[in-house]
């Protein structure tokens, strides 16, 4: 299932700078299937397609399908469950984008609930800095450090 601002009232394009994009139970989402699309489709019901025959976003009489997580449930056996998460820009953003994922929450019904924090890691040329003043404070102590002179 994959989250898009645009289908839960945001514009397509440019996401707001420094703004939170949240998506709940009462989100839209839509369905891309890449794997097991034909057995998918056996279970699903009539008028079940998929835009790339074997594979891809669920279409229903040719239409794409956007919903809750509730209505979507309804496709899906008791014995079926999330097998991984991804995130990422989605399709409405050019190759100029740049964005980042923090602070990711997933909540379940049964309570295994868990929140992801993503922190920075330091580039390359803050090493090398960081690496350069240490030996720069080592050298200074080193040279102001008093020779001991025995009469």
């Amino acid at each position: 299932m994959i989250w898009e601002g645009v289908y839960n009232g945001g514009v397509a394009g440019v996401a707001p700078a420094a703004g939170w994009q949240t998506a709940g139970a009462g989100s839209v989402f839509y369905m891309n299937i890449r794997e097991g699309g034909a057995e998918f489709l056996a279970n699903a019901g009539a008028g079940y397609s998929l835009d790339n025959g074997a594979n891809g976003v669920l279409l229903l009489n040719g239409s794409q399908q956007n919903r809750t997580i509730g209505t979507w449930q309804s496709l899906f056996s008791a014995n079926a469950y999330v097998t991984g998460l991804s995130f990422g820009a989605g399709s409405g953003f050019g190759a100029g984008f740049v964005g980042f994922i923090d602070n990711v929450g997933v909540r379940s019904p049964n309570g295994n609930n868990f929140t992801v924090n993503f922190e920075a890691v330091p580039e390359p040329a803050t090493w090398a800095m960081m690496i350069g003043g240490f030996a720069f404070v080592g050298a200074a102590a080193r040279r102001r450090s008093t020779k001991v002179v025995f009469a």
